[in-house]
């Protein structure tokens, strides 16, 4: 009798042990395949931030490039005044009479507010353009990585 009930702790204790080896298999499976998803996932979340660093580098360049376009543009404009400034100077010296001289000014103020008035409009609407571009370009850039992730979350 003695060794029926060994016998039977015996096999109780395989059971068991094999309940517990079964159960840790299962543990071990588990951690590993979240692991191994939770891998996949900040592979995915680096390569979308890159890509998305990418974008951003590229619009904060445009934006740049529109920015010292227009200190350039403004510089052009700034030395042309000055040089038109000097040119009607030395017209209003050389004039014969009074009126001659009033009329170089009139033409001067004139031929001022419409290139300056040109300029401006021509700034402005690189300006926009810059900004609307850049602004759109980051949305579909920050747009596209979260959609990205979220097709490979799924």
């Amino acid at each position: 009798m003695a060794t029926a009930k060994t016998t039977t702790k015996k096999t109780e204790a395989a059971k068991e042990d094999s309940r517990v080896s079964q159960i840790a298999d299962n543990a071990r499976d588990y951690v590993l395949k979240t692991t191994a998803t939770a891998k996949d996932r900040t592979d995915n979340a680096y390569e979308s931030v890159e890509e998305f660093n990418k974008g951003v580098e590229s619009t904060m360049n445009r934006f740049v490039s529109g920015y010292v376009n227009f200190l350039g543009g403004v510089a052009r404009v700034s030395h042309e005044n000055v040089k038109h400034a000097l040119t009607t100077v030395e017209k209003i010296a050389a004039a014969k009479s009074v009126s001659e001289a009033a009329q170089i000014q009139v033409d001067y103020v004139r031929e001022s507010a419409a290139a300056n008035y040109d300029t401006a409009r021509a700034a402005f609407d690189e300006v926009r353009e810059t900004v609307t571009e850049g602004a759109e370009a980051v949305r579909a850039r920050a747009s596209s990585v979260w959609s990205k992730d979220e097709k490979k979350a799924a």
